[in-house]
């Protein structure tokens, strides 16, 4: 049998964890453990999670989004683990089952995700070719399935502020690990993550990974576009009309 460990960190953020914790309750597999690490929230958080049974929770300060998530893999105890976050739902009630059916053999399994905007848009999400890895994150990091023996021994690097995950994920492919596509709709999240005026930090630090990661890597026209394109994006919301900067959001970059 095999057993799913769901990790969730959340932080002054009650009413997205609740619509989570719902959503896991309702898969029609009950071979998972949920497992919610929260920074030591102050909106009520901690009195909902005390309501909750056969869930594991710690609620205490952390150093962030990926000291939180090491955490949450030091807990697990099952075979896989997935991360979804406060706000992150499965897409179905069947992903758990239908996962469990197809018997995975390799280390990392992705998949698809359906991208959810506040002006009511929505988008399906599928996963980049893992050629084009080095350029950032293929795939959303809600639709990963990673076998836990595997992050136990490569924790999440909290030098890395915004992208531990990239650094973790391009770590295990440079070095040989075993990733299998599959084209099933995961998960459901909020459109969001590192903000505009954060995204060119993000591209930097995943410049410097692949520098650290592949030592002759010399900087690619790519990045220079990238950074730039962030710059650009930033002043151009900060002077537009909401309704305009609302259908910019919904640009793919």
């Amino acid at each position: 049998m095999t057993l799913i460990s769901i990790i969730t960190i959340s932080y002054n953020n009650k009413i997205s964890l609740t619509n989570t914790v719902k959503n896991v309750m309702n898969q029609i597999s009950k071979n998972y453990e949920h497992i919610i690490i929260d920074g030591n929230s102050t909106d009520g958080t901690k009195k909902f999670l005390k309501t909750l049974s056969q869930i594991t929770w710690i609620s205490e300060p952390d150093k962030g989004i990926y000291d939180a998530m090491n955490k949450g893999i030091q807990l697990a105890q099952g075979d896989w683990i997935i991360f979804m976050n406060a706000g992150d739902i499965f897409h179905s009630n069947t992903v758990l089952k239908e996962f469990e059916n197809s018997n995975f053999n390799s280390d990392v399994i992705y998949g698809n995700c359906l991208i959810k905007y506040d002006n009511g848009f929505e988008r399906i999400s599928n996963p980049n070719s893992l050629n084009e890895l080095w350029k950032g994150m293929s795939f959303s990091h809600q639709t990963v399935f990673i076998k836990t023996a595997l992050l136990k021994e490569n924790l999440f690097d909290l030098t890395y502020k915004y992208c531990a995950d990239f650094n973790q994920i391009y770590g295990f492919y440079l070095s040989g690990k075993s990733f299998q596509y599959w084209n099933f709709l995961i998960a459901a999240i909020e459109a969001g993550g590192v903000s505009d005026s954060k995204r060119y930090l993000s591209t930097n630090e995943v410049y410097k990974i692949n520098k650290k990661l592949k030592p002759k890597f010399k900087i690619h026209f790519y990045f220079i576009t990238k950074i730039i394109w962030s710059f650009v994006i930033v002043k151009i919301k900060a002077i537009l009309p909401k309704k305009m900067v609302k259908k910019l959001t919904q640009i793919k970059y």
